[in-house]
Order: structure tokens, then sequence, then C-alpha cells
């Protein structure tokens, strides 16, 4: 047990010193995503995978400037790495006192160290392949693969000529240390695969630093490009604050997204193309309605929905669903919403069994994990969909939750 213990104290040293050598040298705010290979971000994910427990833990408790500084990384970071080191000192130990047990019943005298080992090797064997494959999978496989959610939401007043409008929506890229701008493109190959007539991009196109924010952009122009595209919509998530948020937003419109940060555009039915001006009948468009971020920016629905016909059918951006729940979005008197479309949450990025997903970034708990909201059992106004990312956050993990590009067909109602 003595070697055990010193070999998994050295483990525990190295991952630790690791952990804070990537921190301290500013990893999460790197100026050039392309400097990190698909190896290093892995790694680097396989790092933070196994110190999961004292991040989410920091996280929740609202403790995470604790890693801003040198010692407060390794304090985070090696009580990550303690839980599996001292697991797996137990399994050995646990290992070693099931083998030298004597099976009850069995008469004194020599045993035979042939009779339980196969059990107990097996058994041992098993929760070691366990104990290593759950952090690879959960950091290197789950986050890189790509899943596509479909839905078909009734948009009363929808113009006959928009019915089966498919728009896809993309959300939570995160560019930067820990995802690469490979599984991005990916993400929209995927999309354009889905033969979209209109793209909503709902924010946080960059992890934390400015660095990736031009190249955030180049990954999401073929979107803008692609033939059968009417145009593209978006607004700006907190992590694009974070950056530098007047630059995302000119990199986005240099290749030709319409930001509606606290804005709106509107689709002609009859030319299928976007404009700033409402159509001279309202009931002949489809308005693109977006607010500002609820944590970093403003939030003004009356600027946002000015100007819009009440008979104009609307399909509201807003990052985090959160922005849902303002009284001068939800009340009755509010502005008319026929659907939402948001992300931000990630889906919570982990599932557990019987709990759900305890981990998710709202105030309203798991109401908003991702997927469609029915406005039938939640405060809100209207059908919201909250996608689940492609990127991932705070831990560089997934489980039970893939990445997703979502894609609805709207229905004429």
């Amino acid at each position: 047990m003595r070697r055990w213990a010193i070999i998994l104290g050295l483990i525990w040293l190295t991952l630790t010193g690791l952990a804070v050598g990537m921190r301290t040298r500013g990893w999460s705010k790197s100026d050039t995503p392309s400097e990190h290979s698909r190896a290093l971000i892995g790694a680097n994910a396989l790092l933070d995978t196994l110190a999961a427990p004292a991040l989410g833990t920091t996280y929740v408790l609202g403790s995470y400037d604790m890693l801003k500084t040198r010692w407060g990384t390794a304090l985070v970071y090696g009580a990550g790495y303690a839980v599996p080191c001292v697991a797996v000192l137990g399994l050995v130990g646990l290992h070693r006192r099931l083998r030298r047990r004597r099976p009850s019943g069995e008469q004194d005298g020599p045993v035979d160290p042939s009779r339980r080992r196969l059990l107990v090797d097996g058994a041992a064997a098993g929760a070691g392949l366990v104990m290593l494959s759950a952090p690879v999978y959960a950091a290197a496989i789950e986050p890189n693969t790509i899943a596509v959610r479909r839905y078909r939401i009734p948009i009363r007043g929808l113009p006959a000529s928009l019915d089966g409008l498919r728009i896809v929506q993309i959300s939570d890229t995160h560019l930067g240390p820990r995802v690469h701008e490979s599984h991005i493109a990916r993400a929209v190959r995927i999309a354009l695969d889905e033969k979209p007539d209109l793209v909503a991009l709902t924010g946080d196109y960059v992890h934390n630093g400015p660095g990736p924010i031009d190249r955030a952009a180049e990954l999401l122009a073929p979107l803008v490009d692609a033939p059968g595209v009417i145009g593209v919509v978006g607004v700006l998530g907190n992590h694009d604050w974070y950056a530098d948020g007047p630059r995302m937003r000119d990199a986005l419109r240099a290749i030709g997204v319409r930001m509606i940060d606290n804005d709106r555009v509107f689709l002609d039915a009859s030319s299928r193309s976007l404009t700033s001006s409402p159509p001279v009948n309202p009931s002949d468009a489809l308005c693109f309605v977006g607010l500002g971020d609820l944590l970093t920016h403003t939030v003004e629905p009356e600027t946002a929905f000015a100007g819009v016909d009440p008979d104009t059918a609307r399909v509201l951006l807003a990052h985090v669903p959160d922005t849902l729940e303002l009284d001068s979005v939800r009340s009755p008197g509010g502005p008319r919403i026929d659907l939402a479309l948001s992300g931000h949450t990630h889906g919570g990025q982990i599932r557990v069994p019987l709990l759900g997903t305890p981990g998710v970034p709202s105030e309203y708990g798991q109401r908003y994990a991702g997927g469609l909201i029915d406005p039938s059992v939640s405060a809100i106004r209207a059908p919201t969909i909250v996608s689940r990312g492609i990127g991932v956050s705070i831990v560089p993990v997934r489980i039970g939750v893939p990445p997703e590009v979502v894609v609805v067909e709207l229905l004429a109602s």
C-alpha cells in the first residue's frame, strides 16, 4: 500500500502542477486558438474532467474567482485530483483484502490463492476500466459528437408562403481553449446539410479572450454564403461581452450576419428577403427580434419591438433563457412573442440518472436545461427552444447531454 500511496501522491502532484501551470499562463484567454492542437485541447479537457467535482462546487458556491490566483487554482485542482487518487487507493486496499479473505465456511488451513482470484481480479479490472474510461468519454468523446434536434412549431399568423420555413439554430460555439475550430466547422457543415432557409445564432461565439473573435466569425461565414439561405440573424452572449462585445458584433456583421441585439429585422414573405423596414402589409412578414444579453448587456424590449405591428408574427432571440421571465417580457401587457430561441445553459452538460441536470446556470433550475419548454407548464408566454449548444463552458465535459444543432420548422397556424 505504501508503494501505491507514493505513486498516487506523485500523480496527484503532477496533475496539480500541470493544471496550475496551464491556468496561470493564461490558457483560458489564449490570443490565438490555432496555437492549440486538438490533442492539447483534449489533454486540458481531461485535466478539468478529473477535477470536475471541485470545479463544479467552486462554481455553485460562487467562488470561481479563486481560479484567478495561483494558490486558489492549486487549492481547487488539488482538492479535485485528491478525490480520484483516494478512490484508487481505496480500491487497491479493498482488492488486497478480498484476495486474502477466506471464503465463509472454509476450514482452517492454507488459503488457495487461485480460488477467488478470478472473481476478485475481474471485479477490480472492471472498476478500474470504468474509472479510466468515464473521464475519457466525458472529456473527449461526447463533447465531440453533434446531435440534430428537430422541432415543428405552429406560428399564429405566419404567412402561408412561409409555411414550412426551416430555421437552423447554432448556439454557444465557445471557440477557444476548450473547443477546437474543427468542431465548430463540423457543426456548420451539419447545419448546412439540413438545407435551412434561415439561420439563427444565439450567442457565445468565443470563450473569454478577444483573440479568437475574427476566427470565430470566419467559421460561421459558410452559413451566410450557402445557396438557399435567405439570411443569418444573431445576438451576442455573455462570453462575447467578456471578450469584446462590440468587436464580436462587428466581426459577425462583416461576414453578413444581421445582428439584432435590442433590434429587429423583417422577413418579407413576398420577396423572401430580410429588411430593416416593416413591410407594407404587416401580416405578410415574419419578424425576428433580438434582446441584449441578460447578464452583461441591457435588455430593452421597448426598443427591440418598436414599430412591429401586432399582426406580424415574431420569433425572439435571447441568449439567456431567463430573459423570458422578465416582467417586461412575460407580463400580459408585454410584447407578442410566438417563439423564442435561447442557449446559454448547455443543457447542464451533465445529466445524472434520477437527478436530471443539477448544474444548469439558470435562476430557475432545470426548467431551462434544454429542449422545448411549453408555456402551459411555465410562466413564459411563448414556446421556447433552449439549445444545448455546440461547445462547453465552465467544465469541459458532457455526459448524457451531447452538443446539438437545432432545426425548427415553422407551421402556419
